[in-house]
């Protein structure tokens, strides 16, 4: 008999699931090696998980608002520096520039408190915004589009020593440009009472016989 023969006989036989047992190791690990290599490229290489910031919002104003607010801002500043110095009578013409043909027309026939016409372009322009003393300094309140040839623009005006006065500014749009058109006092809105009801008529005893 063959010596080899009775050397091998004495190794116990290799279990049959052994083959079973190395497929399964090899396959947990492709699998992990293959979630791995997915996580690295989808969230690291590609950097689809970082956070990044949100973007900001840019809010932008409408044209029309934007319009119709610089040409108030301009007319007042030029009327607040206008007067009857030679300056001051170029910074009321340009203030003048700002208002409506229709505008312009008004206020060659404002009258003064005596009665007799205004000559004098700075107080024209005082009469136009309704005020017997320029203030010293004012702030937009608010801007409202009335349709889409109107915008009203409301204002604070400042006084140093009498209270503040709410202006509306009325503006059209006269081709690509907002002018003003009139300028009245802010009109809050009020609750109105209600009203009483009146007592029904007594009906009159008839004393005719």
């Amino acid at each position: 008999m063959d010596p080899n023969v009775l050397e091998n006989s004495s190794i116990p036989p290799e279990p049959r699931n052994s083959l079973l047992k190395w497929l399964m190791v090899l396959i947990i690990i492709l699998l992990v090696g293959g979630a791995g290599y997915w996580y690295y490229s989808t969230y690291i290489a590609g950097g689809k998980g970082r956070v990044s910031p949100s973007p900001s919002v840019e809010v932008t104003d409408a044209p029309w608002k934007v319009k119709s607010e610089k040409t108030v801002n301009d007319f007042m500043g030029f009327w607040l520096a206008s007067g009857a110095t030679t300056d001051g009578i170029v910074q009321a013409k340009k203030a003048r520039d700002l208002l409506t043909i229709a505008a312009q027309a008004r206020l060659e026939t404002t009258k003064g408190s005596d009665d007799k016409p205004e000559t004098i372009i700075a107080n024209q322009l005082d009469i136009f915004v309704g005020v017997k003393e320029k203030p010293s300094g004012y702030e937009i309140i608010a801007t409202k589009k009335i349709d889409e040839r109107t915008v009203e623009v409301r204002l604070s005006l400042k006084f140093n020593v009498n209270p503040t006065q709410d202006k509306v500014f009325t503006l059209t749009s006269e081709g690509n440009i907002w002018l003003i058109d009139q300028v009245k006092d802010y009109q809050g809105i009020s609750a109105s009472p209600s009203p009483s009801p009146s007592p029904s008529a007594t009906p009159q005893p008839n004393t005719s016989s």
